[in-house]
C-alpha cells in the first residue's frame, strides 16, 4: 500500500498514460490485471478549452477504473488551469496529472510534453498555480532533460516536489532519446533519494525479470508499465504474484486471446459503432498474436477486420493451426 497524498493505493503496478491505447475498455480491462492505478491518455487542455466534443468523450471514467489519473497537456497557463478546474469540479478522477515527458513534436510545438523541462522556473510557476487551484492531488510525468546534454532531472524534480506535485512519474531516457537506448536507472533513483513525494520509475519494464530490478535498483514506490505490457497482461499478474511470493503459470495462449475479446466487447459496447471500435483496436490484436507461428500471415488478416466475428474467426483459426 501506498499513497499519492490522500489517495490509497493498493498496488505498485501502474498503468501508463498511451496515447491511442488507454481509453476508458482499456483501462477496464487491465485493471483485472492487478493494477493499483490506471492514467487516460493525454488530454489536451486546449481541446478542452475550446469544448472538443471527442476530447470530453475521452474524460469517460467507470466505476472499477479508481484510483485514477487523468493526464493533461498543454503549454498555455489558462487553458490548464481552465482544465484543472474543470476536473477538480466535474470529473470523478482522483489525480490531474501534467505531461511534461512527451517528446513527439506535435505536442512540443504547442509548448507542452518535454517542453516543459526547458525551463523549470516558468514550469515552477505554473504548476504552483495549477496546484493552489485545485483539491485534488497534482502529479507529474518527466523525463530527464531535453537531451544527453541537458540532463536537468534533479534541479527539476526538485522544483515541482516544492511546486507542490504530490507524486512523480520519470521516463529514464531524454526527449531527444524518445523511446530507444538504455534506460538511465541510476537517475530515477536520485530522484527517489532527493524527494519526500512518491516516485514511480518508467522505461522498458517488459518482463519480470526488470520489474523486479527497476523496484530494488531506483527504490521507487511504484513502477509504470506501457508497451511491455500490450497484448501481455499476464505480466501484471506474474509480476503482482512474485511481489506477493506466490507462484504463477500463464495460462494457455486461448485465455490470452479471450481477454482481447473482451476488450474488443468492452470497446463495441462503449462506442456504440462495431466498426469504429474494432478498426481501433487492429493495431492492438497484433500485439496479442507477437511471437506466434503464422503471426505475419494472421497479422494481414487482423488489419481487415470490421467485426467481432471476424476476429473470432480469426482467432479459432490461428488456435487449430497451433493445436494440429
Amino acid at each position: 500500500m501506498w499513497k499519492i497524498k490522500n489517495i490509497e493505493i493498493n498496488s505498485p503496478l501502474v498503468l501508463a498514460p498511451m496515447a491511442g491505447y488507454t481509453d476508458l475498455p482499456f483501462r477496464k480491462v487491465y485493471k483485472e490485471f492487478k493494477v493499483g492505478l490506471v492514467y487516460t491518455e493525454m488530454i489536451s487542455a486546449m481541446a478542452i478549452h475550446y469544448n472538443s466534443s471527442r476530447t470530453f468523450k475521452m474524460l469517460d471514467i467507470a466505476e472499477n477504473e479508481h484510483p485514477i489519473a487523468v493526464q493533461i497537456f498543454g503549454g498555455e497557463l489558462n487553458s490548464l488551469l481552465e482544465t484543472a478546474k474543470y476536473l477538480d469540479n466535474n470529473s470523478s478522477c482522483d489525480i490531474i496529472d501534467i505531461n511534461m515527458g512527451c517528446p513527439v513534436p506535435k505536442v512540443l510545438a504547442s509548448d507542452s510534453g518535454s517542453k516543459w523541462l526547458l525551463d523549470p522556473i516558468k514550469a515552477y510557476n505554473m504548476v504552483k498555480q495549477i496546484v493552489e487551484s485545485v483539491k485534488k492531488p497534482v502529479t507529474c510525468k518527466m523525463r530527464l532533460g531535453w537531451d544527453l546534454k541537458t540532463q536537468n532531472y534533479l534541479e527539476y524534480a526538485k522544483l515541482m516536489e516544492k511546486a507542490g506535485i504530490s507524486a512523480i512519474a520519470v521516463h529514464g531516457r531524454t526527449r531527444s532519446q524518445y523511446y530507444a537506448g538504455e534506460v538511465n536507472y541510476q537517475a530515477i533513483k536520485e530522484i527517489k533519494a532527493s524527494l519526500n513525494i512518491p516516485v514511480i520509475a518508467n522505461g522498458n519494464i517488459n518482463s519480470l525479470k526488470q520489474a523486479l530490478y527497476v523496484l530494488n535498483e531506483t527504490k521507487a514506490d511504484a513502477i509504470m508499465l506501457g508497451r511491455g505490457i500490450l497484448g501481455n497482461p499476464y505480466l501484471l499478474l506474474e509480476i503482482d504474484a512474485s511481489l506477493n511470493n506466490k507462484k504463477f503459470e500463464y495460462p494457455p495462449l486461448k485465455d490470452k486471446l479471450l481477454v482481447f475479446i473482451k476488450l474488443a466487447n468492452y470497446a463495441v459496447a462503449y462506442y456504440k459503432d462495431e466498426e469504429f471500435a474494432i478498426k481501433q483496436l487492429r493495431g492492438q490484436a497484433i500485439f496479442f498474436i507477437k511471437g506466434l507461428p503464422f503471426a505475419n500471415e494472421y497479422k494481414n488478416k487482423l488489419t481487415q477486420i470490421i467485426s467481432i466475428k471476424e476476429l473470432e474467426n480469426i482467432f479459432k483459426e490461428l488456435l487449430e493451426r497451433l493445436t494440429d
